[in-house]
């Protein structure tokens, strides 16, 4: 092996930085291929963080013939898009860059598809805090998965959400079904504060609030009034709410996903957070009057469970657990929300974009938006910022 030659006094005439440089002791041409390689290298990076046209992310972790796009609609709020994957046996809803859902169907399985995301699987813990109650209230339908776990455990639900072509596809393609509750299509500021009788005045024992998406959701449904309406007008004495936010966990933009929770904190005596990614994703915390814990069900826990599935979230909340120091941020009013809450929308609506060019083939998102490239109004390239 060689080693290189070390002095071993003054008077000696060798060393190995005059065997490296002297040029007549050189062989420049064995240089040659690794000159090559690093300007090779150099074009590579130089496209890579220069180039104004994404990567492509098509072919990397996925079978992009076993993803289908199996429909796609412009609606009033964005466009929508159901998109599966029948070799990773997913199925998703997209609204713009947000994911509104999407479920897990177990291979050769008979039973029902299963939440994909961990924070619908926290979410649908709420019905385990109070066993023995009967009505929720959720506010956001995404696909429909929490309320269709929750009517097979008796509980029925009344749900908001505005954009009646979410749940014509939630109906259609992600087997919602509300015949034992009731679907109200409309703005959800309006119905909460509306006193004609579409909501039971204090008759639910459990709310859910998701309707956060990096500020592209309307701010004033974010703000204390409209928790403080939910705890004082819609809750049952001791009934139990879960917020769902999504954004950063950390930095100067996980500000706007605090002061939201801030907000609900501010109108109960007791809460308690959860996330699903140490850095970026989704918060779930619950409020209620009450103390409370989650009383899972045997038939969950006696589960065979992969860890990360379903089943084994419902039934390992506690490792997800996290407390939120509100120290220096603001609690969120009808007059301060959409100001705070629209300093994160940009940044997050751009990680959004990236993660979807990195779970979903060029070829998808073309079919989705028309360019690989365009995304939504809010994740234009930063250099325009």
């Amino acid at each position: 092996m060689h080693k290189n030659r070390k002095r071993t006094s003054k008077s000696d005439p060798v060393s190995p930085v005059s065997e490296v440089t002297d040029p007549s002791k050189c062989n420049c041409s064995s240089l040659l291929p690794l000159l090559a390689f690093f300007l090779m290298f150099f074009a590579w990076t130089s496209y890579r963080f220069i180039s104004t046209e994404p990567p492509d992310y098509s072919d990397i972790g996925r079978n992009a013939s076993a993803v289908v796009v199996l429909h796609s609609v412009e609606s009033d709020y964005g466009r929508l898009a159901v998109v599966e994957d029948s070799s990773r046996h997913f199925r998703v809803l997209i609204n713009d860059a947000v994911i509104l859902g999407g479920f897990y169907k177990y291979p050769e399985s008979t039973e029902a598809p299963v939440p994909l995301f961990v924070a619908f699987s926290m979410q649908s813990c709420l019905v385990f805090t109070r066993p023995n109650a009967k009505r929720l209230l959720q506010i956001g339908l995404g696909v429909g998965l929490v309320a269709s776990e929750a009517r097979t455990r008796g509980v029925s639900t009344t749900a908001i959400e505005s954009n009646a072509d979410v749940v014509r596809l939630a109906r259609e393609y992600f087997g919602y079904d509300d015949s034992a509750g009731a679907t109200i299509v409309g703005d959800a500021r309006d119905i909460l504060f509306d006193t004609s009788g579409r909501l039971t005045p204090n008759g639910y024992d459990f709310v859910l609030h998701d309707v956060f998406a990096g500020g592209v959701a309307s701010p004033q449904l974010m703000s204390r009034e409209v928790f403080a309406r939910i705890r004082l007008h819609l809750l049952v004495a001791g009934g139990v709410l879960a917020v769902n936010v999504f954004g950063f966990f950390e930095g100067p933009h996980f500000v706007a996903g605090k002061s939201v929770m801030h907000a609900a904190a501010s109108e109960f005596k007791e809460r308690r957070c959860f996330v699903d990614s140490p850095t970026f994703g989704n918060m779930v915390c619950f409020f209620s009057d009450e103390p409370f814990d989650f009383d899972v069900p045997e038939d969950v826990r006696s589960r065979y469970m992969a860890k990360g599935d379903h089943y084994w979230v419902q039934s390992h909340m506690a490792e997800f657990e996290q407390e939120l120091n509100f120290d220096g941020v603001p609690v969120l009013t009808d007059a301060t929300s959409a100001e705070a809450l629209d300093v994160s929308r940009r940044p997050v609506g751009e990680r959004l974009w990236q993660s979807l060019r990195k779970v979903f083939p060029r070829t998808t998102l073309t079919q989705v938006w028309g360019r690989f490239s365009d995304g939504p109004q809010f994740a234009e390239p930063k250099d325009e910022l």
